[in-house]
């Protein structure tokens, strides 16, 4: 009976993980039909190089706002599960989130125009990016209610807020677009879903603002864990920057960004996947079920293999898909699809890891594990 017992308890993080996972992965999953339909919709109303304007802005934008989710969700999600006292700790993520949201608005402003400049474009480009720097504290702000959620074990909040976001989006663009027939209605849309998501988020949970402050806790575990996640979000967006940068036209951009776009289905097991299983392994921890930790680690090592044979029947397809869904004019884009569906899948075990690594406590190593890919990016892109 008692071995029983055991086997059931060190079952239980599985069943929460596997519980977890698919509940974010659905809600995510949403931004691959709401992503794909708004790209169509996009592409074909703007062409190739509007399009390809609209997804320099967003891309950087999302770079930023991706830096700021993936450098602290970590230490969140880890030190909200590991204690039973979290509101300390999550009402100082909450104004560590918005400072930053802020302080990163604010310079993005100001760096628009040098920085159109630099990616070859002029003005339109730089206003679109003011506009879309709105985003970045709404999205900030929702961010750390996801982590807390994430790490409380509430995955069914978590995923709500998500769908939100993602329907909310597909909708307003659509509206917005047709109305106005404006690059910038698409951003007013995206900024008013980031909205739609936070004031749901404050709804499942109400994290104070001010408070008991975990700030000293949660400043001293982040540092190495928001590194390595600079190292990686800069390592994902740098392929299109330096695309532009180094001589490609907006239309090439366009291109790129709708190979981006559809290779994003391995990132989102990924989105889904990686916040669940830190939370499961750091309350695992906590609780002391420390052979129920390593069965769900073993597995997890395993669990992205499954998407390998998908990825591959997609490459095989790429011409056909994307000549469905973004017309002849978008053909160049299949050959980057191909190989970026599978540079997605790889991204999934290295996230896997980092998560167990960060659960375990050795945050240095997600660091030493992280840097050395964006040193040789950058020579490799340039070559």
């Amino acid at each position: 009976m008692a071995s029983a017992a055991s086997e059931i308890e060190s079952a239980r993080p599985a069943r929460q993980l596997a519980a977890g996972t698919l509940r974010i992965f659905a809600a995510e999953a949403l931004i691959v039909p709401t992503g794909v339909l708004t790209a169509v919709f996009l592409s074909r109303r703007f062409g190739p190089e509007g399009y390809g304007l609209l997804t320099l802005a967003g891309v950087t934008v999302a770079w930023v706002e991706a830096n700021v989710a993936s450098a602290l969700s970590r230490p969140v999600i880890k030190l909200v599960g590991e204690t039973d006292d979290w509101r300390g700790v999550a009402s100082a993520a909450l104004r560590l989130y918005l400072a930053a949201g802020v302080a990163l608005a604010l310079a993005l402003a100001a760096a628009a125009a040098p920085l159109a400049n630099a990616l070859g474009e002029g003005l339109e480009l730089a206003n679109y990016l003011r506009l879309y720097a709105l985003e970045i504290p709404l999205f900030c702000a929702a961010q750390a209610h996801r982590s807390v959620l994430v790490g409380l074990g509430r995955f069914r909040e978590r995923a709500w807020a998500s769908a939100a976001r993602w329907t909310t989006r597909l909708l307003l663009v659509v509206v917005l677009v047709m109305l106005t027939g404006s690059i910038a209605a698409a951003i007013c849309a995206s900024v008013l879903a980031s909205l739609a998501e936070l004031a749901l988020c404050r709804a499942r949970v109400r994290i104070p603002l001010f408070g008991a402050s975990g700030a000293r806790r949660l400043g001293g575990y982040a540092l190495p864990l928001v590194a390595s996640a600079l190292c990686l979000s800069l390592f994902g967006r740098l392929d299109l920057v330096l695309l532009k940068a180094l001589g490609g036209t907006a239309a090439e951009a366009g291109l790129y960004g709708v190979a981006q776009n559809l290779a994003l289905l391995p990132s989102l097991f990924s989105f889904a996947f990686a916040p669940a299983l830190l939370s499961t392994l750091s309350r695992a921890a906590r609780d002391g079920d420390l052979r129920g930790a390593r069965e769900v680690a073993a597995k997890a090592v395993r669990a992205p293999l499954v998407l390998l044979p998908l990825a591959a029947c997609v490459a095989g397809a790429s011409d056909e898909i994307v000549r469905l869904l973004f017309s002849a004019r978008f053909g160049g884009a299949a050959t980057p699809f191909r190989l970026l569906i599978f540079a997605s899948l790889a991204l999934v075990l290295v996230s896997v890891a980092a998560s167990m690594m960060t659960a375990a406590g050795r945050a240095m190593w997600t660091l030493h594990a992280a840097w050395p890919t964006v040193v040789a990016a950058a020579a490799l892109h340039a070559l």
